[in-house]
């Protein structure tokens, strides 16, 4: 998962973003465009978690959902 964060950070600074607004953005379900979905997908598989290990099914996740009109996030 540490991995996986500091590609993120890499990813936000070329964008000229700070992690905390790309993070907004997903948690809103605010649309990310092409080219941040197909990192996180390349990241961290949809419904799986970040890292190998137990998954609590009381906490069943069933990964992003798929947005039809991709924006830019600002």
């Amino acid at each position: 998962s540490l991995v996986i964060a500091a590609k993120l950070k890499a990813h936000c600074e070329a964008k000229g973003l700070v992690p905390d607004q790309f993070a907004a953005a997903w948690v809103l379900a605010i649309t990310l465009d092409a080219e941040d979905e197909a990192l996180i997908n390349a990241l961290v598989v949809p419904g799986h978690a970040s890292s190998a290990g137990y998954n609590d099914p009381q906490y069943p996740f069933f990964g992003r959902p798929v947005q039809a009109a991709p924006r830019a996030c600002r």
